[in-house]
């Protein structure tokens, strides 16, 4: 019923997004929606966007090395749907990125906001992998994979408070990750992990977290 209530306050369906990449660079999605990979593009389907639910999209970008003060352009492109059947497109969006020592990197201001957005989405990738390789039995890989990340997440969640529970949460995965969880937590990860990325609401009754339902297991 929740999820029928949405459909009054759709704004958009079909909702697409891409990511215009130098031939040099490389981007994946941070996520779990279809990607279409193209050359110079990666596209994102989003399908239908809830009026009162912005939704955040996190792109891993690689850049090539380069020399100092070399720029690379990234474009962003998004298109969809509304409700009447008229078409949306958004204005064309431009990045660039600028190739700097390390030092002189380090010394840019923080946006604490990207940071947090980029830290969430990133987590529930960490989430749903976690429990695709438990419910497989892939426990070593699992253990290496879960250090490596924990290592990287810790370092650029560095100084961000906000960030705290989700570091956590990803050493509780790590201190558990030894031994076959329940399917219903794993499905627990793979959903809270799908509501976040997708922002969408849960209308299912009161139940157990993931994290607690892990916490009685062990």
């Amino acid at each position: 019923m929740g999820e029928l209530g949405e459909i009054g306050s759709l704004a958009a369906q079909d909702v697409s997004i891409a990511l215009h990449v130098p031939a040099t660079a490389k981007a994946v999605f941070v996520g779990s929606a279809p990607t279409q990979v193209a050359t110079g593009a990666l596209s994102v389907s989003l399908g239908a966007l809830v009026g009162d639910r912005p939704r955040a999209c996190v792109f891993r970008v690689t850049l090539p090395a380069g020399k100092i003060d070399e720029t690379l352009l990234f474009g962003l492109t998004a298109r969809g749907t509304a409700p009447n059947g008229a078409a949306l497109e958004a204005r064309p969006s431009e990045v660039v990125f600028t190739l700097v020592e390390g030092a002189r990197n380090n010394r840019q201001p923080r946006d604490e906001a990207a940071t947090m957005a980029v830290a969430t989405a990133w987590h529930a990738e960490i989430l749903r992998t976690s429990a695709r390789m438990n419910r497989a039995g892939e426990r070593r890989q699992a253990r290496r994979y879960l250090e490596r990340e924990l290592h990287h997440f810790e370092r650029y969640c560095s100084g961000l408070p906000e960030a705290l529970p989700l570091l956590k949460e990803i050493a509780t995965l790590k201190q558990n990750i030894d031994r076959s969880w329940n399917e219903r937590t794993r499905k627990e990860m793979e959903f809270a992990a799908y509501a976040v990325q997708s922002n969408r609401a849960d209308y299912r009754s009161p139940r157990k977290s993931w994290l607690n339902r892990l916490d009685d297991e062990s």
